[in-house]
């Protein structure tokens, strides 16, 4: 142990004594090491951490319904009700199985609070099942998710919080909910979340499923369950499939389906497995080029320590003895730079929690912590990095106490490492470089796209009208057309309008909006498969607020907002898809949607991307609210103003409040937050591999200019020779630069050979750039090599200037 300790003493001696080379070393060490750990931090607790509240969680599974005529292998459906019922009752490969559905906005009222949220309608066992127990209150009980079950329900923890102040007596309080009364019966643990579903609960109602829905059992839910522990998940599929079988060979409305069995963690990884993969390749090449640049650095700093390990050497000191010690040196920095890496790996960490509201495609973003797991990791990581630096420097001064001429095949084998090692550099960086140019470039074109609508200054506020304030439809749709005037009215808002199903919006499913359409004149498709188009009820104006350029015909006005009337307008995609050959555009035709009623075509619009920002924009009808309208009871509010946020949504909840007093009116989003959202992943990624290729450019740099100095320092001698027989500077500076350019060169043809493999690899992240972009494998190289020369030249620089007296006097 004293020996131990005398050892530390000296390394730390000895950084000290070389305070540039202990600086850019440890903030190389840091670099990597931190941004490693926050990577790993994102990889355990997404992929890795067992589900809070939950116990043994790699034995839960989702069951789902699969179309095995689905092009898609990964699309899955929700079983009916009747299948869950099935598997619960007849197979033996499952503990328990429960199911949910995602319900409708709840509505509590209590005295003068009124509250709209989110929440689950659960079948008894889900919690049980799940192994949670409320911290306040019971879970439900057997009978109470019956048809004619007691009205009870569970609150979150953060809704206990903000609107009933914690209050223990809050259990067995009775709260109207929507259309009813029920009481509280439980309170959920503080950030409870169903694994690997991403969006959070504060309702949970008993699922009641025949009392709410009128086609009872055959309604679709989501079904988990949890496996014996002797039962894999390959078995449980095996038997709900049998089962899945002998219903379809029995019930007409399941005939198209099988079953299909994925674990939780395989529910979790098939989403975001490329990311991941992404994140953790580029930081893992950041964590190599930090390491064969400490590894330069300790190389050319052991150039100047030969004599003093030839001198320990001649004194006694043994080989185990010397590298020991260089361990010790190279630990002590590497734990040095671990720690500090860690410090920035805290805020990291801090940074993505800020960030995670945008990131509810990758669960438990929010949750993401510097847990005592990812501690030790980076620790272990920082000392194995530590010893195999200390062997590689030890390796080295063993060379150089065994060699007594600089020309020596020991020599020469060190100089083919460090030249081996700068290659790995270049052609590292420059596949990271090329990566992080592809998805800057096409995230640029994603961010730059002709939406076909202008989305500065809109905004949107969602307004759902329950049963039990609007029962009927003629009041809903009087509501509406009462409110708009009122919104228009208010300073500063230059325009509004009502819309369904507004640009961007999430949707529970893909063909959410969707109905068939029929074109008169034309007989019925087999099988009855219309074309399917996406159906807009808008309010007059709704072109002109969203900055939609009209192409031809004339867009909806008053008029068209009649009962009678029969006006609609459509995209270019539409008339394109249903009227290929037509020039002009067919202005007049008349089709007709999900059985309802003829209707005319009056005019054509330009396409908006209002499904997802990087999907063509879809065949889209716009029919005149209330006309034919399938859902009058919630609208989308869409605001045209330049007011700023904080102004804005307090006068429009006020006018909504003002109408409908007992209303509850959610939030005011910005069409730039419904942007954001859905770049985020491609944003993401593409700081991700900008940060990384920036930071091995600036490490690779470092190594450059190292490798470069050392052979200045080793050629000295040399270099004075020259100058004194005649030698000129642009000479001297060609003799070490023609070395760089060949490291250089030779890494270039490497690393353009590995970026071809990643940017196929990336190609379903580009956007309007394809995987082999020549502008970016021009670019790229040329950035690396400006970098390198400037690198090389400025030690290059140095020795052209050398004295010719000093470098003769060299030993």
């Amino acid at each position: 142990m004293t020996s131990l300790l005398n050892d530390i003493n000296y390394a730390v001696r000895q950084l000290r004594k070389s305070p540039v080379f202990t600086t850019v070393t440890l903030l190389t060490l840091a670099l990597g090491i931190g941004t490693a750990a926050i990577i790993f931090s994102v990889v355990y607790n997404v992929l890795i951490r067992p589900p809070a509240f939950v116990t043994n969680a790699d034995r839960l599974v989702y069951v789902w319904d699969h179309n095995p005529e689905s092009p898609d292998p990964h699309q899955h459906d929700l079983p009916h009700y009747l299948s869950y019922l099935e598997y619960k009752q007849q197979s033996n490969a499952f503990e328990d199985l429960a199911a949910f559905i995602t319900s409708d906005r709840f509505i509590l009222r209590e005295s003068k609070m009124t509250v709209a949220t989110q929440g689950l309608r659960v079948t008894h066992n889900l919690l049980p099942m799940l192994g949670m127990t409320p911290i306040l209150g019971r879970n439900f009980l057997p009978g109470e998710d019956a048809v004619d079950g007691p009205n009870v329900f569970i609150i979150s923890h953060a809704l206990w919080q903000s609107q009933y102040g914690g209050d223990p007596e809050i259990i067995g309080r009775s709260v109207k909910v929507n259309d009813g009364s029920a009481t509280v019966i439980g309170v959920l643990p503080p950030r409870f979340r169903l694994p690997s579903w991403p969006w959070p609960a504060d309702v949970l109602r008993p699922l009641q499923l025949g009392a709410n829905v009128p086609q009872g059992r055959y309604d679709r839910v989501i079904t988990i369950g949890r496996l014996k522990p002797t039962v894999s998940a390959a078995q449980a599929q095996s038997q709900v499939e049998a089962i899945a079988a002998n219903l379809a060979g029995s019930e007409a409305n399941l005939k198209s389906m099988t079953a299909t069995v994925n674990t939780v963690q395989e529910q979790i990884v098939r989403r975001i497995r490329p990311l991941i993969l992404l994140l953790g390749g580029g930081v893992a090449f950041l964590l190599l080029i930090a390491c064969s640049n400490v590894t330069i650095l300790l190389m050319v700093r052991a150039t100047a320590r030969e004599r003093e390990a030839s001198i320990r050497s001649a004194l006694g000191a043994g080989r185990w003895r010397l590298t020991r010690q260089r361990i010790t040196e190279t630990t002590t920095l590497s734990l040095l730079g671990g720690i500090t890496g860690l410090f920035l790996a805290q805020w990291g960490c801090r940074l993505l929690v800020w960030l995670s509201p945008n990131f509810v495609f990758i669960p438990r973003m929010g949750d993401i912590t510097l847990s005592w797991q990812v501690v030790a990791f980076t620790l272990l990581v920082s000392l194995i990095i530590g010893v195999l630096l200390g062997l590689a420097s030890a390796w080295k001064q063993h060379a150089s106490i065994l060699v007594t001429e600089r020309s020596s095949t020991g020599g020469k084998r060190t100089g083919r490492l460090r030249n081996g090692l700068v290659v790995a550099q270049n052609a590292l960086v420059i596949v990271l470089l090329i990566g992080g140019g592809l998805m800057t470039k096409s995230t640029g074109k994603l961010l730059n796209l002709d939406l076909g609508f202008d989305p500065a200054r809109l905004s949107f506020l969602d307004i759902n009208l329950n049963d039990q304030l609007f029962p009927e439809p003629e009041r809903r749709i009087e509501f509406f057309r009462q409110l708009l005037p009122e919104i228009n009215a208010l300073p500063g808002v230059e325009s509004a309008v009502f819309v369904q199903f507004k640009p961007l919006q999430y949707r529970n499913s893909p063909e959410a909006g969707e109905y068939n359409v029929r074109v008169e004149g034309r007989p019925d498709p087999p099988n009855n498969r219309y074309p399917r188009v996406e159906y807009r009820p808008v309010s007059e104006g709704y072109f002109k607020t969203m900055g939609i350029t009209l192409i031809s015909g004339r867009v909806l006005t008053s008029n068209d907002m009649r009962k009678e009337a029969t006006a609609v307008v459509i995209n270019q995609a539409m008339a394109k898809r249903l009227w290929p050959k037509a020039d002009p555009f067919p202005l007049g035709k008349r089709l007709m949607v999900d059985g309802q009623t003829w209707q005319s075509v009056v005019g054509i619009v330009g396409d908006v991307r209002d499904v997802k920002i990087d999907q063509a924009p879809k065949p889209t009808l716009y029919a005149p609210y209330p006309t034919n309208t399938r859902s009058p009871n919630w609208m989308t509010l869409t605001v045209r103003s330049p007011l700023p946020m904080a102004t804005l949504a307090p006068m429009l909840r006020a006018a909504v409040h003002r109408a409908a007093p007992s209303l509850p009116v959610a939030k005011v989003r910005a069409m730039d937050q419904s942007l954001l959202r859905a770049t985020v992943q491609r944003r993401l990624l593409t700081w991700t591999l900008q940060f990384v290729a920036v930071m091995t450019v600036f490490i690779a740099a470092i190594g450059i200019y190292g490798i470069v100095a050392h052979t200045v320092i080793q050629r000295t001698q040399e270099v004075g020779i020259r100058v004194a027989l005649g030698a000129r500077r642009f000479q001297i500076l060609h003799m070490f630069l023609k070395h760089s350019v060949l490291l250089m060169g030779i890494g270039l043809c490497i690393g353009i050979g590995g970026a071809l493999g990643l940017s196929r690899f990336l190609s379903g992240f580009l956007y309007e750039v394809t995987p082999l972009d020549l502008g970016t494998f021009m670019l790229a190289p040329a950035v690396l090599i400006g970098v390198a020369l400037l690198a090389s030249y400025i030690p290059a620089r140095r020795a052209s200037r050398v004295d010719v007296m000093e470098a003769l006097r060299l030993e």
